[in-house]
């Protein structure tokens, strides 16, 4: 659920970098540092809560 609500905000978001930036592989590395850190971020609160529970 957290990795979920960190995720990359939405399709016109990711279209609106790519149009403003003009290049693909900047629209995916931001796209990718979206996902890594999402994935980051629900890692870390799946190991804080696992001690609590």
């Amino acid at each position: 659920m957290c990795a979920c609500t960190f995720n990359i905000p939405c399709v016109m978001a990711l279209s609106t970098t790519y149009r403003e930036s003009h290049s693909l592989k900047w629209t995916a590395r931001i796209a990718a540092f979206y996902v890594c850190g999402a994935l980051i971020l629900a890692c870390i609160v799946y190991h804080i809560a696992a001690l609590f529970l």
